[in-house]
């Protein structure tokens, strides 16, 4: 006897009892009865094939899933009957001999559910091509799609576990979890000849339907990147975070951004450093130079370094090479040394400034590879 299924709406909501209705009715409708109740996986492929408009079983059509007769036949004749709207040929657990080869027989829309304990031997499943995919739950498969996946507002996706965990105060619906780096590192990549490079995107609208427009509002948060961490008890201590906000006067083709660099020194949050929509820079403590750089024993030493430079020779110098346009240098003497007041170096009063040790003197980059002093300090002699 042929069994055919059409698939009607799935009521749901988040109550357990409506869970495990809905697992039920996924397994009654696909004839899965006598197969383990797994609540999440039920409702998951109910949810699913929700979406679709047909679902027929291949134990229906004949199938015997014994490793010994001919179950190709069977699998096609399922395929044979969806209609040109689409449709799901199920595949129930069990040891598939096809003898026959499977095929998407030039039909479209064509979806091939391989469920756990699915077996398969013989010729080799066709590769999926245009709206047509084979989705492949089967121990250490790998499921390939060739059409869009939707999940649907207000459920999730997990890989690496079982279930979705509460991390950080929220239970995210997309999660990567796992005891390896490569199970808990995300890559993007692209692969084009063109300068175009990789991208993570944020975005926030203040319309409360999704792909409607309304204005956000100046101080909203477009985005963070919050770090969490284990303190031993739980995983909700933060530890720091970096905040994409607004400013200033929101209207179309402009939203002013503020970047806002934060860390927790005891599990509270405080701005670190503040890059507004002007460009200005400002920071709530002190900003350090690890290393003071030894300049070279030459004429015309480096300072890409850095900003706090200290004395390498006596050789005088006439100019400081690699600089930027708007760099500010110190320079601490460590030698009785001559710096050339020219072309490249505008000293004040114009004339050279023999340092000694202990001497300071401070300059900025202007114009291109144009030193002004900024001042000074006479501490040796």
């Amino acid at each position: 006897m042929t069994t055919r299924y059409t698939w009607g709406a799935l009521d749901r909501n988040t109550s357990a009892e409506a869970a495990i209705h809905l697992s039920h009715q996924a397994r009654d409708r696909l004839g899965l009865t006598s197969y383990p109740i797994d609540v999440a996986r039920d409702v998951s492929i109910a949810e699913l094939l929700a979406t679709t408009s047909e679902v027929f079983n291949v134990k229906g059509f004949g199938a015997v899933g014994d490793g010994a007769a001919d179950d190709g036949i069977a699998f096609n004749q399922a395929r044979a009957l969806i209609a040109t709207n689409g449709g799901t040929v199920l595949v129930p657990p069990g040891d598939y001999l096809l003898t026959t080869a499977f095929t998407f027989g030039g039909q479209d829309n064509v979806v091939l559910w391989l469920m756990p304990g699915v077996v398969l031997t013989g010729e080799a499943l066709p590769s999926a091509t245009g709206n047509n995919y084979i989705q492949d739950w089967r121990a250490g498969a790998v499921g390939v799609f060739s059409a869009d996946v939707t999940v649907a507002d207000g459920f999730g996706l997990v890989i690496g576990h079982t279930a979705q965990l509460s991390l950080g105060n929220l239970t995210a619906e997309f999660q990567m979890l796992g005891t390896g780096a490569a199970d808990a590192t995300l890559a993007v990549g692209r692969w084009s000849a063109d300068t175009g490079g990789t991208s993570i995107r944020f975005y926030k609208s203040r319309n409360t339907t999704i792909g409607s427009n309304t204005a956000i509002t100046t101080g909203d948060n477009i985005g963070k990147i919050t770090a969490f961490a284990d303190d031993g008890t739980d995983d909700d201590t933060v530890s720091s975070e970096i905040l994409f906000d607004t400013e200033g006067t929101i209207s179309t083709g402009q939203v002013p951004g503020v970047i806002k660099f934060q860390v927790a020194a005891a599990g509270t949050l405080a701005d670190a450093l503040t890059i507004d929509s002007t460009r200005n820079v400002s920071t709530a403590g002190v900003l350090l130079q690890a290393t003071i750089t030894t300049l070279d024993d030459t004429g015309t030493p480096t300072v890409s370094a850095g900003n706090l430079f200290k004395t390498g020779g006596t050789t005088a110098i006439t100019d400081f090479d690699d600089g930027l346009v708007g760099q500010t240098i110190k320079i601490l003497g460590a030698h009785s040394i001559t710096i050339t007041d020219g072309a490249a170096i505008d000293l004040s009063g114009g004339s050279d400034y023999t340092m000694t040790a202990t001497d300071t003197l401070t300059l900025t980059m202007y114009n291109n590879q144009v030193w002004v002093e900024e001042g000074r300090s006479v501490n040796g002699g």
